[in-house]
């Protein structure tokens, strides 16, 4: 106990404000250290080093960044602020992956040490530091530092910007800012904006709560012990201001979405594609992929366009493509109202619900090998902290007027997320608010059962509810409080009951990211656990054929694909990889008719008219092939395999120039690709263009130095060019030992 009984406010009592640092300094560290253990644990994890779906195209996007494109490509259709950041810490050295994840560690305790301050501004000191305590604790936070996700940097800014929104609503006395504050809270909304795309709709918020703010409380002026009263002219420029930080924000991405889609959109133009993922007649209320024969993260804006452009018979832009969805998914709520609220109830329940739903990394995944999170999970989930939040607000309802904004901030974020699809970590930006209510619901029961403990509340403006801290018991609302716990408790954990364990499209998932990085036999085990979960699931019967073909298991590969023909007869993926599997047995004439059924489903489906253009080429029907391949083409023009099988039948049909054409289109779209390097190093070389196929061929090694072939067809190129220092230097350059001194035999007048 301190000299006054408890930790007052600190801006009144010295002693205390050295306690509550000191406090804060211990909670910090305690969220280092579980931080910490927690990701030791994440290690182990296949998606630690192998990155999937989402992590993949930030990975991919923070290294074209690093390479200079600071713009991106057209179907770069992810919340920006993360890759950048992502590049920031790559520049900075932290190219690994332990590195991220540290960073990541450190924008959580900087979270912490800004939500500490804003539940002092928002309620009082102790009440900050509980707060700081729960998300310094908090299991689903902890997670999310452990993955390359986006998550860490939505809670981060959401804290800052309610801190900020702190100190324009509820000033201090001789505080200044009157004009900085706003200014500072409208860019930390446009940053929360270009991390999380829906964060939009809380601009009108923060805008009313800033008019509020100045337009009723006094202000330290410009000189020394001068006052200004705000009122609602400096109201408005307040809310003015708050418009200009977001927008000086936002501008730059808008100006790159005119000069990259051509359009003025404001942060992603995938509103329409994401509204009507949680809002079709197959809803479930969390994620779908955009169709049956995509995968998802780096592939799913291809199949929005490829439906959309199915649909309408014509090329569509990505405003096209948003339209388009959000029109069919406002249509079918316009002719079934009974089923739209229904599943927007489902989408409710989901959100108020105990259960974390996963995207592609699980969380369950890693509370079963973490001692930490699961210890964590069992006291802190979210079906424990949001009832305790509603106890607060409950138990502070005389001081909603203080309150409000944090009420409206996370009642409208709700609302968005609802409307949309259901996650856990969207859940991040609500988080901040719960776990303040969640502290000052702590406060008012310990006042409750230690009678004395109110005389050491401060009787400042950080003091909570009236009827406590003057000493009389206020049995009405406790009971409202009561009721309130107990009835949301039910429904987070009885009544929006999912069981929180892992699902079965995670292992799979997992067992993707395990086989790709060797460790086979861990990878045959989640395939395993996902099939008891889910027995005869056509999806995880056709990635582990998948996982098998790539490992030459191709008699097992196929009959994981014949299973999963068997559940889903028409699924597309399933389809696609028999032929694949009976191409590699160089059964042509039996792999021919899965990807004929393939093309027949969709006329459209790029990868499957390639793989059939390939097969019909390999049995020799090579105009056959040609007219094949050049319909893949046309339905995927950025399908890079597309462009160079193309390539390969023309060259086949002695059509040299047209294939190279070909090549040349391969190589714009993917600049690093190997194959289509080496083949427009041959091509060149067979006319007599050594100098230019050895440009080629050092283009490969500049990516890949121990591709043998590669560095042997350019010293010869070189040779025949007359460059023999080039040859001599190349052929210097190789590795092993042995293969050097082969190169070099290669030069005139070396034995």
């Amino acid at each position: 106990m301190s000299k006054c009984g408890t930790i007052c406010d600190t801006s009144h009592c010295g002693f205390c404000r050295k306690r509550w640092w000191a406090w804060l300094g211990t909670i910090v560290l305690l969220g280092a250290a579980a931080r910490v253990l927690a990701l030791m644990d994440a290690s182990r994890l296949g998606f630690f080093s192998q990155r999937l779906s989402d992590a993949l195209v930030y990975e991919r996007r923070a290294r074209e960044i690093l390479a200079g494109d600071w713009l991106g490509p057209a179907d770069f259709m992810h919340a920006p602020l993360y890759a950048y950041v992502l590049a920031a810490i790559k520049a900075l050295g932290g190219t690994g992956d332990w590195a991220p994840r540290f960073w990541q560690i450190g924008f959580s305790l900087l979270a912490i040490l800004l939500l500490a301050h804003a539940g002092r501004r928002w309620f009082t000191p102790v009440v900050g530091l509980l707060a700081a305590l729960l998300l310094s604790l908090n299991p689903h936070a902890i997670f999310s530092d452990t993955i390359i996700q986006k998550t860490t940097l939505t809670t981060l800014l959401s804290v800052a910007a309610l801190f900020a929104l702190g100190r324009v609503f509820l000033p201090r006395e001789g505080e200044r800012g009157i004009f900085a504050w706003p200014l500072a809270m409208g860019a930390i909304m446009g940053l929360l904006t270009l991390d999380r795309q829906n964060a939009i709709v809380l601009l009108p918020v923060v805008m009313l709560v800033a008019f509020v703010g100045v337009r009723k409380r006094e202000w330290g002026g410009w000189g020394k012990g001068e006052v200004q009263r705000g009122g609602p002219r400096l109201g408005l420029a307040a809310a003015a201001l708050v418009l200009v930080g977001w927008a000086v924000i936002m501008t730059p991405w808008v100006v790159r979405h005119r000069i990259v889609l051509g359009d003025f959109v404001l942060s992603g133009p995938n509103l329409g594609q994401n509204f009507e993922m949680g809002n079709r007649p197959d809803a479930t209320g969390t994620y779908l992929r955009p169709s049956r024969a995509t995968g998802t993260g780096e592939t799913e804006q291809a199949g929005w366009v490829k439906t959309v452009e199915r649909a309408t018979g014509k090329p569509a832009s990505a405003r096209d493509v948003s339209d388009w969805y959000l029109r069919r998914s406002l249509d079918w709520m316009k002719s079934d109202p009974g089923a739209w609220l229904a599943l927007t109830g489902r989408k409710t329940l989901m959100f108020l619900g105990a259960y974390e739903w996963p995207d592609l990394e699980d969380f369950y995944l890693l509370v079963e090998r973490s001692a930490v999170l699961r210890a964590l999970d069992a006291v802190l989930h979210w079906g424990v902290l949001l009832p305790l939040a509603a106890g607060g607000l409950a138990l502070t309802w005389r001081d909603r007027a203080r309150w409000w904004p944090l009420a409206a901030w996370a009642g409208v974020i709700s609302a968005s997320i609802i409307a949309f699809v259901v996650f856990g970590r969207y859940r991040a930006p609500v988080l901040p608010v719960v776990l303040m209510f969640g502290g000052a619901a702590l406060v008012e029961a310990w006042l409750l059962v230690r009678p004395g403990a109110e005389r050491g509340r401060a009787a400042s403006d950080s003091a909570v509810s009236g009827g406590v801290s003057a000493g009389v018991r206020p049995w009405p609302r406790v009971t409202v409080a009561a009721a309130v716990v107990l009835a949301l408790a039910l429904v987070c954990n009885v009544w929006a009951s999912w069981p929180r364990t892992t699902r079965g499209f995670s292992h799979t998932n997992h067992a993707v990211a395990l086989a790709d990085l060797g460790r086979g036999d861990e990878a045959e085990a989640d395939f395993d656990r996902a099939l008891a979960l889910e027995p005869g699931d056509p999806a995880a019967l056709a990635v582990r054929a998948s996982v098998r073909r790539q490992s030459g298991r191709r008699a097992d590969a196929l009959a994981d694909y014949e299973a999963a023909l068997k559940s889903d007869p028409e699924y597309p993926i399933a389809l696609r990889g028999k032929a694949l599997v009976l191409a590699d047995l160089n059964l042509l004439e039996m792999a021919e008719e899965p990807a004929r059924r393939a093309v027949a489903l969709d006329n459209r489906d790029y990868v499957a008219l390639t793989l059939l253009g390939s097969i019909e080429a390999r049995r020799g029907k090579l105009k056959d092939a040609e007219a094949t391949l050049r319909r893949a083409v046309e339905a995927g023009p950025m399908y890079v395999n597309a462009h160079i099988n193309l390539g390969n039948v023309l060259l086949m049909l002695g059509d040299a120039p047209r294939a190279e054409a070909a090549y040349l289109k391969a190589v714009a779209i993917e600049p690093s690709n190997t194959d289509v390097l080496f083949n427009l190093g041959v091509l060149d070389a067979n006319a007599g263009r050594h100098a230019e196929a050895a440009a080629w061929f050092a283009r490969i090694l500049s990516v890949y130095p121990n591709f043998r072939d590669a560095r042997a067809a350019l010293v010869d190129c070189l040779v025949r060019a007359g460059d023999l220092d080039a040859a001599r230097r190349a052929a210097d350059a190789a590795h092993p030992p042995a293969e050097r001194d082969r190169l070099m035999r290669m030069l005139p007048g070396t034995r």
